[in-house]
């Protein structure tokens, strides 16, 4: 890994492990992340610091997702914006401010939504598996269930909308349609 240092050649260099899209071919890296002061994202790869030697890719910063410190069990690191299978369910893995249904109050963590509100994202739990992320073609199929966090409302809570899949697109993009009414969205 890389090693942890505060700058690099006058750029922030944030500590935390990343992975993202690089700009150049869409394919993930992961390293950790400068933000440039021209206010371009970069992975950095490797690093020597006798030599001043630096492997970093340029990267698309819509597609960031930060390491959550956990693998699944197949000794694959779990990011946000991982679509993994959790209690036999597919969920999305979050990270930040949400509103705990079952503590009632707000908390700031890793979390997933699971009966339509967030809840924490239990890693001990046995038989986690990364099985996409929602940056990439979507392996979930035509009437799979997913959640939606639709809008954020006054009190800082998170709106979650159940939806259906009702299309898969070659692109990746998906159709999804609320469970409880007409509103329906189309998913990059």
């Amino acid at each position: 890994q890389v090693s942890l240092i505060n700058t690099l050649g006058g750029n922030k260099m944030i500590k935390d492990w990343y992975k993202a899209k690089k700009v150049t071919d869409k394919t993930w890296v992961e390293g950790q992340l400068i933000v440039s002061h021209t206010g371009n994202y970069w992975i950095v790869v490797s690093y020597d610091e006798t030599s001043d030697v630096v492997e970093k890719y340029r990267v698309d910063e819509g597609t960031l997702c930060r390491w959550s410190g956990h693998s699944d069990m197949y000794g694959k690191k779990i990011f946000k914006n991982d679509i993994c299978m959790y209690d036999g369910s597919p969920t999305v893995v979050n990270y930040g401010g949400y509103y705990s249904k079952d503590y009632d109050c707000h908390i700031e963590g890793w979390y997933h939504v699971s009966k339509g509100y967030a809840q924490e994202f239990q890693f001990a739990i046995l038989g986690i598996e990364v099985i996409d992320n929602i940056y990439d073609e979507s392996k979930l199929r035509t009437g799979s269930i997913i959640y939606i966090f639709n809008t954020f409302l006054p009190d800082g809570s998170v709106n979650i909308v159940e939806a259906q899949v009702q299309e898969v697109w070659d692109d990746g993009k998906m159709v999804a349609q609320s469970v409880n009414d007409e509103s329906s969205w189309i998913l990059y």
